[in-house]
């Protein structure tokens, strides 16, 4: 038991000390949830640089060799004749190798949105970014026979992050996966003083009630058998909330989806991530079980 005491003195009527009072309380229980908080903020502690040294084993001690055996494979497979009943095998290594780096770039990049690590705002025209990432995108849609039509005819600029193009770039190749052999991607925006609004429309398969909110959660994927990390709607959701906007999905009445990303004009601040009570963070135990895949 632990006892928290405190006394006062008792004085008489001509102010001698004549005695004292004194008081007890069992402040066991206090002491115990001080200690339980102190062993937690101890175990949050050492769990913090757990995690900060499993992200750096990811992005160097295995993303360097993996990125040796995806150059020697590709190596290999520039000249196929010579591989004979090994090249089944080659590809298989040459495709898991590339999943497995993609899936570290990843992590690291939402790792940075989910910190606030390197990150600063900039002058971006969303416009002329868009129009340069359907540029660049353009054999990705042409493998997906999709028809891609851009209605953004003016400008849009605003004060944004560097990582923005993320955003865009992980909407556009998700529904280009997606997409229905002859399909059409439609992109639109609107603006107001304060605010603009993007708005990606497919007419693919749609996204089922129960899942436009799941698919921006990490490692979320709406079909297994088409490739992917799980994380792309996640990272664009994160880098979005970062500008104080936000992005949903509806379904497109045509049938599809229309996926709206509204972005701030201006730039904010937004709180360190040590001070937010509900920051997120890599789902390590999933992120394992993907890596074991492989």
């Amino acid at each position: 038991m632990v006892v928290h005491s405190a006394a006062s003195p008792i004085y008489d009527e001509n102010g001698e000390l004549i005695g004292a009072l004194e008081i007890l309380r069992d402040i066991t229980e206090r002491k115990q949830m001080e200690q339980a908080l102190q062993e937690t903020a101890v175990g949050l502690s050492r769990a913090n640089r757990l995690k900060d040294l499993l992200l750096r084993m990811v992005r160097h001690d295995l993303g360097t060799p993996i990125g040796a055996i995806l150059h020697a494979t590709e190596m290999l497979l520039d000249e196929p004749e010579k591989l004979g009943p090994i090249k089944d095998d080659i590809e298989d290594i040459y495709q898991s190798a590339s999943h497995i780096l993609q899936l570290i770039r990843d992590v690291d990049v939402l790792s940075s949105v989910l910190n606030r690590q390197q990150l600063t705002f900039q002058d971006v025209d969303v416009a002329a970014l868009i129009k340069e990432l359907v540029s660049q995108l353009e054999p990705t849609f042409k493998q997906a026979g999709m028809k891609v039509e851009n209605l953004i005819d003016q400008s849009l600029p605003i004060k944004g992050l560097s990582i923005l193009k993320t955003v865009f770039e992980n909407i556009l190749v998700n529904a280009a996966k997606y997409a229905s052999s002859g399909g059409k991607l439609i992109l639109s925006a609107k603006e107001d003083p304060e605010y603009i609004s993007v708005f990606i429309t497919d007419f693919g398969p749609g996204i089922p009630d129960k899942y436009k909110k799941r698919i921006f959660k990490q490692f979320e994927r709406l079909a297994k058998d088409i490739p992917g990390t799980g994380l792309g709607l996640a990272i664009a959701s994160q880098t979005v909330a970062l500008h104080g906007g936000y992005i949903n999905v509806e379904d497109n009445p045509q049938g599809g989806a229309i996926f709206h990303v509204r972005l701030p004009k201006k730039p904010i601040v937004w709180p360190s991530s040590s001070g937010s009570k509900e920051q997120e963070d890599i789902d390590f135990p999933e992120l394992c079980r993907r890596l074991s895949e492989y």
